[in-house]
């Protein structure tokens, strides 16, 4: 599966430390989109679900989430 996966993919983009602040971030078009951490400020879990409702509603076809320090509720 892996191989074909990166066969496809051809743009990806990287985003971290958005805390909350994620629905002002203009992000290009791609395949593959990386959240490495910290997009809460307080990791309380309706700032989570909030992040999770936008990160979801992305048009990458592969999202890949990776929790920070502030995300304990992940």
């Amino acid at each position: 599966m892996w191989t074909n996966i990166v066969d496809e993919i051809w743009a990806q983009h990287g985003t971290s430390d958005t805390h909350k602040q994620h629905h002002s971030v203009a992000l290009p078009e791609g395949d593959v989109l990386v959240h490495s951490g910290d997009f809460t400020t307080l990791g309380q879990y309706r700032q989570v679900e909030d992040f999770v409702r936008w990160f979801e509603s992305q048009p990458h076809r592969y999202k890949i989430l990776v929790a920070g320090n502030h995300g304990t509720v992940v």
